[in-house]
């Protein structure tokens, strides 16, 4: 493809199967770009995400409310709902990784359809189709859509 994502560092995962697919939850780091943001910098921001994983790398599929210090989820697949919860900051502000270490962490309980959760996995794998064959827009690098992350080589 080209370009190579800087997103490729994926904190505290769980990996769960559904239908067939396998899908990760951990903390990473949107934006690693700017003074002082390396990837793994406790000066840049975090988040806590969904991932699909695939042979080929990561595609992130959405955040969950987080900031600050966030993640180590944990995974129940119960009925049609994945329920994810994990630690964070206080989402109302976006304070930096080492700051956010600092602050009180309320843990949070996200509850996600696995049918819709399925449906966007969908989407971003179709989205990436025409990037796989060497056709259509290069990827931008910030802000980041649902893409592909290639994985450590």
């Amino acid at each position: 493809m080209g370009d190579r994502s800087p997103v490729t560092r994926l904190d505290g995962p769980n990996l769960f199967t559904y239908d067939n697919r396998v899908y990760a939850v951990g903390r990473y780091q949107p934006v690693v770009q700017g003074p002082f943001v390396w990837q793994g910098s406790i000066l840049a921001r975090k988040r806590t995400a969904l991932f699909l994983v695939r042979e080929d790398g990561l595609v992130h599929l959405s955040d969950l409310p987080s900031a600050g210090d966030t993640s180590y989820a944990g995974v129940v697949l119960r009925g049609p709902d994945l329920f994810v919860c994990y630690y964070t900051s206080p989402i109302d502000r976006d304070y930096p990784w080492i700051l956010g270490m600092d602050s009180p962490s309320p843990i949070r309980m996200a509850r996600i359809e696995l049918g819709r959760l399925e449906a966007v996995a969908l989407a971003a794998e179709a989205a990436l189709a025409p990037l796989r064959r060497g056709k259509g827009p290069r990827r931008p690098r910030q802000p980041r859509p649902p893409g592909l992350v290639p994985p450590n080589p």
